[in-house]
């Protein structure tokens, strides 16, 4: 059967050469075309998507890199000003501004990453996925109580709300011939001072340093040890060889709270942060 069939193929095809030419292009070019249209509608839209949100990111990387640099510094630095100098917030007013300046820098260029990728699926790739959760992180570090919660503890958990933290944000950022950016230091002091509903954006912020106190009834210490953690975890993923800023330090031996630490070891082990540049409180500790 297969003989004849072969046969038959064979002499059809010496008798009719022309046809089957004709019946082979047809079927070549459909099979062209629908291959061409796969690329061109799933394929390929996929890659321009890999392209635009690679240089989106790449763009505001710097400027993330150094609003993270400058917002950790800060941190510490009051931290560090508070446990050996009983330094008071509200008593240096240029203090006072810099330090929501810093605040309102950082959270101001992550509005405007935002919105530049609003309308990209954000998990298109694995760098920028990790991306989206290492700046989740930072937020999380805002606003979660899951670092403070054991049993049978009653504290006051003091957190910072997502929408002020997205609100600050946007009101720094100012857009220009298309084009957003977050404004300087000298016209944030202006509206501050001048703009009482500008200001007011700010009151819960605050609220994070007022009267602070290194103890760990205290949560918001350890929350701001928490957020400088994270804000160097981010520093680190942006720039792992560090060619565009300072090298992270992760100085959290100031941690009073056993449960905060444990938890945000996790996390810094599951960011893969090298377990010999943090240092963590050592018993007794008073440095």
């Amino acid at each position: 059967m297969r003989v004849i069939l072969l046969n038959w193929l064979t002499d059809s095809f010496k008798k009719d050469s022309i046809i089957w030419l004709l019946i082979s292009g047809v079927i070549g070019g459909i099979v062209g075309a629908a291959i061409k249209s796969f690329f061109e509608e799933v394929v390929n839209p996929k890659l321009r998507e890999r392209r635009v949100i690679k240089k989106v990111v790449n763009k505001y990387t710097l400027p993330l890199i150094r609003s993270a640099d400058s917002l950790q510094g800060r941190i510490i630095n009051f931290l560090w000003g508070v446990k050996h100098e009983n330094f008071n917030f509200s008593d240096d007013q240029q203090y006072r501004l810099s330090t929501l300046y810093s605040f309102a820098r950082f959270l101001g260029w992550v509005r405007v990453l935002e919105e530049e990728v609003s309308f990209l699926n954000y998990d298109t790739t694995n760098q920028t996925r990790i991306f989206n959760i290492r700046l989740n992180t930072v937020f999380k570090a805002f606003t979660s109580t899951y670092y403070f919660q054991e049993d049978g503890s009653k504290k006051e958990i003091f957190t910072v709300y997502r929408s002020i933290l997205t609100g600050i944000g946007d009101i720094v950022v100012l857009k220009e011939e298309g084009i957003r950016y977050v404004m300087g230091y000298a016209e944030f002091v202006s509206r501050f001072d001048k703009d009482k509903d500008f200001a007011k954006w700010f009151d819960n912020l605050e609220k994070l340093f007022k009267d602070i106190e290194a103890k760990e009834s205290d949560t918001r210490w350890d929350r701001l040890l928490i957020i400088y953690a994270h804000l160097n975890a981010l520093r680190w993923f942006l720039d792992p060889s560090t060619k565009r800023g300072n090298k992270p330090r992760f100085d959290l031996h100031y941690l009073t709270s056993d449960s905060a630490q444990k938890k945000i070891q996790k996390e810094l082990e599951k960011a893969g942060i090298p377990s010999d540049i943090i240092r963590w409180p050592e018993k007794n500790e008073e440095s």
